[in-house]
């Protein structure tokens, strides 16, 4: 059950790595909460923690991708399957100690992504202030309510500020006001594999392609999914590890599940065309939304 399981994530107690892992297992779950996704990564290895719920895309990032865990994936995709998946809205709040003005605060604090989704309206609100980037935005709260300064501000998400007895100067202050980022629950494979229950309709993959610099390579191989009516949610081209910006590989989110008959005869086909499909993980659609592809909102 996953009640009884450990699950890590990145960042502190209110960040939105713990309201991502909520949405997915619900409220009765033990979090482990880690500093940084490599010692997350690294936990999980260990079986330190049972699962890792991990946000891999926002769609205010330029390049879509969250870096760490994306390299993650790509250099040790091997090792893990993905088996769960949800989307978070971000709601930046500025936070302050009870009775702090705008007019007080001279100094804003919180990770540097996320200063950067509110830095025209940080600009609006506070213009004078100085924006200081810290680890994670939950640990900004609690280094504000820690420093007891009413000259200090934080930019984190509403649970933080509860925890941290802070109140909301100003309410969602993302520049963005549909800024959303996707999470997704990581399990060592074998474990992951397991976990499957046969009622899975997405599947996220990795495929090469032979001589993709040849014209219609990509169009062929896509075809192995149109002949099996399986639609293709999201593909992003990306740079094998190794060769520069050369050769490339697709990551592709597919609306099938692994074990399904469809997907079965769109691997074979891959296959038989000399594609290299290197399966990530499937999970049950919760929503109808489509990958969007980077940030650590933590």
């Amino acid at each position: 059950m996953v009640s009884n399981e450990l699950i890590g994530i990145q960042g502190y107690a209110g960040a939105n790595h713990e309201i991502a892992a909520r949405q997915l297992y619900g409220n009765d779950i033990n979090l482990a909460y880690i500093k940084t996704f490599e010692e997350l990564f690294a936990d999980l290895r260990a079986n330190k923690i049972g699962r890792a719920v991990v946000a891999f895309s926002n769609t205010t990032i330029e390049e879509a991708f969250i870096r760490a865990p994306h390299r993650e994936l790509l250099t040790h995709g091997a090792d893990y399957w993905l088996t769960d998946k949800t989307e978070v809205q971000v709601r930046h709040q500025l936070l302050g100690l009870p009775g702090t003005k705008r007019s007080d605060i001279q100094t804003v604090h919180s990770m540097g992504v996320a200063l950067e989704q509110c830095e025209q309206t940080l600009h609006q609100l506070v213009p004078n202030a100085q924006l200081v980037f810290e680890d994670d935005t939950a640990l900004s709260a609690e280094l504000v309510r820690q420093s007891g300064d009413r000259t200090r501000a934080a930019v984190a998400t509403a649970l933080a500020g509860e925890l941290n007895e802070l109140e909301v100067i100003a309410a969602d202050i993302q520049d963005d006001e549909l800024n959303m980022t996707n999470f997704y629950g990581w399990s060592l494979r074998e474990q992951g594999l397991a976990r499957m229950t046969g009622e899975e309709d997405k599947t996220l993959m990795l495929m090469k392609v032979p001589d993709d610099d040849a014209a219609g390579s990509l169009r062929k191989a896509l075809g192995a999914f149109e002949d099996q009516a399986v639609n293709i949610a999201d593909l992003h081209s990306i740079s094998v590890p190794g060769s520069g910006k050369r050769r490339k590989q697709f990551l592709i989110e597919a609306d099938s599940g692994f074990n399904s008959l469809q997907m079965q005869l769109a691997l074979r086909t891959l296959g038989s065309i000399g594609c290299n499909a290197d399966l990530l993980g499937s999970w049950v659609d919760t929503a109808a939304t489509t990958l969007v592809l980077d940030q650590s909102t933590v």
